[in-house]
């Protein structure tokens, strides 16, 4: 029997090793990895301040392009002499009135555009001294569609004075779990006559506001002004890019990172869903396994796949030394693939678990 034993051991000890995964490749240390095997930063969207995307927003009474005004005019002392003309103001800021003909209004307050209205009137010699009054009857609103990952696609209204990147985000019920930090923004504008396809200036608004006869149109021609943004590292000075206009899509990007495997040495061997806002340590994609299904399992390989390299790399990770020093408890990058190996130790360990109750008794007394 000592025979038996002694013969065993030395088998385990001397023939039992796994070979090498990958003969004759250099394999690194956690201490001594180049910085290109370092797992890439991990961007957390939902840590960032979306307030900072906001633009000031625009004064109610601050006349803009779209908005339609109600203009008041009064000439004489008798009320009923008053006549009260809806209009909108044109793409150009200009407001058509009846008789007075075009004035220009837009970025006005309303009261610097009844004296607007009232100077060109008395100007063009068509009132000697009338009485005017502008209020605003509905500002315009711009349609923005947001995609992506977001809680709720689709399209939105948002007031013209609040048009930016947060007043979208937040209607459409803030950042999906799967968000990115990369957000793109196209705007339209009305200036490349070549562009296609073709914008309906009339809308339903200004047929019922008595402005555009019904089923009148005015095609404008439209091209796209695209920005790209990085949630995390964009400046906040670059408000302009932020602003959105009427028929902007605001797309967020969604993350979705190659699956991890861990493999070897645990309990539930097999793909792991990496996640898309945090790190993930080689510790933790072990735990996420089962944990070791060997108890004196130590050696870790995690092998990389560079982007360009035909070959991956391999980082050897000590499970004790990863406990006691983080540098060793290395972090992870998607497609990662975790093999816990065998070595003389775990194989002597399952070869106890196979022997006879007898033999295996025996030996734990030996040892």
């Amino acid at each position: 029997m000592s025979l038996l034993l002694g013969s065993f051991l030395l088998f385990c000890m001397a023939g039992c090793s796994t070979l090498p995964m990958f003969t004759g490749e250099k394999i690194y240390r956690p201490h001594n990895m180049p910085i290109a095997l370092h797992a890439p930063t991990q961007k957390n969207a939902h840590t960032v301040d979306l307030s900072e995307f906001a633009v000031g927003s625009v004064s109610s009474e601050q006349i803009d392009s779209g908005d339609i005004i109600t203009v008041s005019i009064a000439s004489g002392l008798d009320k009923t002499d008053t006549v009260d003309i809806n209009s909108r103001v044109d793409e150009s800021g200009n407001v058509d009135i009846p008789i007075i003909g075009q004035v220009p209004v837009a970025g006005m307050e309303l009261i610097d555009a009844e004296a607007a209205i009232a100077a060109v009137a008395i100007q063009r010699r068509i009132f000697k001294s009338p009485h005017i009054t502008v209020t605003m009857k509905q500002q315009r609103e711009n349609k923005v569609t947001v995609i992506g990952a977001v809680v709720n696609q689709g399209d939105y209204k948002l007031p013209r004075g609040k048009s930016d990147l947060l007043a979208a985000l937040v209607a459409a019920g803030g950042l999906s779990l799967d968000a990115g930090t990369t957000v793109e923004i196209r705007n339209v504008s009305d200036t490349d006559p070549s562009a296609t396809p073709p914008r309906l200036l009339a809308e339903n608004s200004d047929v019922e506001a008595g402005l555009v006869p019904a089923g009148h149109v005015k095609p404008v021609s439209q091209q796209s002004e695209k920005f790209t943004i990085d949630l995390v590292s964009s400046s906040r000075e670059e408000t302009q890019k932020y602003k959105l206009g009427d028929g902007a899509v605001v797309r967020v990007e969604k993350r979705d990172p190659k699956p991890f495997h861990v493999m070897g040495l645990v309990h539930k061997p097999g793909p792991q869903d990496y996640p898309v806002s945090k790190p993930i340590k080689t510790l933790e994609a072990v735990a996420l396994a089962g944990g070791i299904s060997n108890p004196v399992a130590d050696k870790i390989y995690v092998i990389r796949q560079l982007e360009g390299s035909e070959k991956p790399a391999v980082i050897q990770v000590s499970m004790a030394r990863a406990k006691r020093d983080g540098q060793w408890n290395i972090e992870l990058a998607p497609g990662d693939i975790v093999s816990v190996e065998q070595t003389p130790a775990t194989v002597l360990i399952e070869a106890l678990r196979v022997l006879p109750f007898g033999v295996s008794a025996s030996l734990g007394t030996f040892l």
